[in-house]
């Protein structure tokens, strides 16, 4: 898959909140990413409620996904 760049809007906010993950929704699905501790995961629309589900009954650790 081919590998987008994080906007500085979603740098800044990792650095001040540190996420875990980072949901990043997008037409097109990519490969995951990491900054620091937090891994970027672009989700298409219609993926939002189902990985929402998971986050609650998983919780939120990396690789839940």
């Amino acid at each position: 898959m081919r590998r987008p760049s994080i906007p500085r809007s979603a740098r800044s906010f990792i650095e001040a909140y540190r996420p875990q993950p980072l949901l990043i929704v997008s037409t097109s699905r990519f490969d995951p990413q990491r900054i620091g501790a937090t891994e970027v995961v672009w989700i298409t629309l219609d993926e939002v409620a189902s990985t929402m589900r998971q986050l609650i009954y998983r919780g939120p650790n990396p690789g839940a996904l």
